[in-house]
């Protein structure tokens, strides 16, 4: 019991050492040593807690030659309140973790800075109580048929609601949305777990591998030499093709390449600025500079059709004229109408994948003064980029970023 205690305490310490709000959080989440305070702690209550178990005889009887039990007297007066207190604990663990639930996201930091061993505790509490005989929280609150029935088979839910989810997505997989493709999502999530229930989670629980394993052993033993080889055959001949089909998959999962990146993410950094920093002339002898996985794109911004049509026009200035004369209309027009007013300046874009797939489009539109773009950008990288080119003065009048896909963000680097 106190190695589970003290394990589980060194797994909760372990998020909370871990845990930092820039970073991916997939490690903290899924890592088992990090996750593993729940599953203690219910072993260690396991240790200590068995409400409603008879002792032995011998036990018994050496407990009442010792004499009177310590306490035994206030048991005597005061035992009519042991339900009570039963309740009174198990109704403030289960209003905790209606909080918990309700309060709590995945961006908290409180969650993994205690928040889920915090969990884990309310649990042990509101399980001990259920647990025990006397309590009438787990009788008359949480021994309501339709709880039992879905508690019965909340782990089939669990698992198979996942995949549910993930093969019955909006307007990709199947044609609704809203309350009737939840309505949907739970019926077969429900008649899946139940399916489970039934045909593999009951027998296995009543020994059906067992009592299989057996039967099996025992004709294997009884039967003669042509029939144990016969089985022995049958068996191989089974097994043999599952086998070469493990053999052929691993192969292949272990020999396979990572697929290509898209034409739109072919090229994975992109970062620009209208007045980069000087840089040393290399000498003449000098090898050339390695190449890396980064294009340095072209600090002018790529030629506009209409820039290229005032040029050929009448070679003077009218066309310019022109053309700022027309976007200032424009934009005036697009504000009178409620739309956000188009560009009118450079432009600085910084932004993850999303970004990235469109340079392209953004250089034909706008003028872009600066362009950071990179695959998984995270948001306090962002965020100082951010303040490097403003300090640097290169921001462009609008700055455009798109971030969040990879990653939370607190709400003091949203306001900066």
């Amino acid at each position: 019991m106190f190695v589970s205690l003290a394990v589980a305490g060194a797994s909760a310490l372990l998020m909370a050492a871990l845990y930092a709000p820039e970073i991916d959080l997939s490690r903290i989440y899924y890592g088992t040593d990090t996750r593993a305070t729940g599953l203690l702690l219910g072993a260690a209550l396991a240790f200590v807690w068995r409400p409603g178990e008879r002792r032995p005889a011998g036990a018994y009887a050496r407990l009442k030659s010792r004499g009177p039990r310590p306490g035994g007297r206030f048991l005597r007066r005061w035992g009519w309140m042991r339900p009570v207190l039963l309740d009174i604990v198990g109704l403030a663990a289960l209003a905790g973790l209606v909080i918990f639930c309700l309060r709590l996201d995945e961006f908290q930091p409180l969650l993994y800075k205690g928040g889920f061993a915090s969990v884990g505790l309310t649990t042990a509490a509101l399980v001990a109580v259920v647990a025990h005989p006397k309590a009438r929280v787990g009788t008359l609150l949480l021994g309501w048929r339709p709880l039992r029935w879905v508690g019965e088979r909340s782990y089939g839910i669990y698992l198979w609601h996942w995949p549910v989810f993930m093969v019955t997505r909006p307007g990709l997989d199947v044609p609704l949305d809203g309350w009737k493709l939840l309505a949907l999502r739970l019926a077969v999530t429900i008649l899946l777990a139940h399916l489970s229930y039934r045909c593999v989670e009951q027998p296995i629980r009543h020994g059906a591998l067992s009592r299989a394993w057996r039967a099996f052993w025992r004709a294997f033993r009884r039967a003669d030499r042509p029939f144990r080889r016969g089985l022995a055959l049958r068996w191989a001949g089974y097994a043999t093709p599952v086998f070469a089909l493990c053999v052929v998959v691993g192969v292949a999962v272990a020999r396979a390449e990572a697929p290509a990146p898209p034409a739109y993410l072919a090229t994975q950094e992109i970062h620009t600025a209208t007045e980069p920093a000087p840089e040393e002339k290399p000498p003449q002898n000098a090898p050339p500079p390695e190449t890396k996985n980064r294009q340095e794109a072209s600090t002018e911004p790529a030629p506009r059709e209409d820039a290229a049509e005032g040029k050929r026009g009448s070679g003077t200035d009218a066309s310019g004229t022109e053309d700022k004369r027309s976007t200032r209309e424009n934009a005036q027009e697009a504000e009178k109408d409620g739309a956000a007013p188009a560009a009118t300046g450079p432009v600085s874009a910084i932004g993850d994948s999303v970004m990235l797939g469109s340079v392209g489009p953004l250089q034909n539109e706008v003028e872009l003064s600066v362009l950071d773009a990179e695959v998984g950008m995270q948001v306090p990288y962002a965020v100082d980029v951010l303040r490097s080119r403003r300090a640097a003065g290169q921001l462009g009048e609008t700055v455009v970023v798109h971030l969040g896909n990879n990653g939370a963000f607190t709400r003091g680097q949203f306001e900066e």
